[in-house]
């Protein structure tokens, strides 16, 4: 550390950022373990689908 007395407020900062930044990367990896969960946005998309052609039926009946 330095000697000029900022040592513990340098310390402190740089814990600040890495704090910030492990947040940060739990953020990403997150984001990203959504984005290669194939399996799930398949499904989503399936059950999307399904919600749209279900509210096109009931629009034409009502037609």
């Amino acid at each position: 550390m330095t000697s000029n007395g900022h040592g513990r407020m340098d310390t402190e900062a740089l814990r600040d950022e890495i704090r910030r930044t492990r947040v940060e990367l739990g953020e990403t990896m997150e984001a990203l373990a959504a984005k290669a969960d194939v399996k799930a946005r398949l499904k989503e998309s399936a059950g999307q689908a399904r919600q749209r052609m279900r509210e096109q039926a009931a629009s034409t009946v009502a037609r």
